[in-house]
């Protein structure tokens, strides 16, 4: 049962290094699109 113990922190770790990741990604996309229409509004 030794693995079994170790095995899930590790899983549970790496998810919420995924998930970290995940959500800072989709903040930089939502930043750029953000900008994105703010320099086309800008434009005449």
């Amino acid at each position: 049962p030794e693995p079994a113990d170790t095995q899930p922190e590790d899983i549970s770790e790496s998810k919420v290094e995924d998930c970290k990741m995940e959500s800072t990604e989709t903040e930089e996309r939502s930043t750029e699109l953000k900008t994105e229409i703010k320099e086309e509004e800008d434009q005449p």
